[in-house]
């Protein structure tokens, strides 16, 4: 996919990101350079661990119980990605 794939936003949350890159994206110029990144679902480890995330929230139920739990009907498909993937350290 690249930028001038269709999209099709489900959540509040993705609707709000795919309308703050149209307001945003025009505005570039030779002094403000706009970049839209669309990164998978990115995963690590976090000193504030936020278990409400597909993969992190996987993660702990398969440690906790030994199985992993899958949600909805197990049809979906959604990309993860670790976080030393798509950074840099400095």
């Amino acid at each position: 996919m690249d930028e001038n794939s269709s999209v099709n936003p489900l959540t509040t949350y993705a609707k709000a990101n795919l309308q703050a890159e149209r307001d945003i994206l025009p505005m570039a110029n030779k002094d403000f350079i706009a970049v839209a990144l669309r990164f998978s679902t990115v995963f690590g480890y976090s000193p504030r661990m936020r278990f409400d995330l597909a993969i992190n929230g996987m993660t702990y139920g398969a440690w906790k119980t030994g199985k992993l739990p899958l949600m909805r009907d197990e049809s979906q498909y959604r990309p993860f990605v670790h976080i030393e993937d798509v950074s840099e350290e400095l």
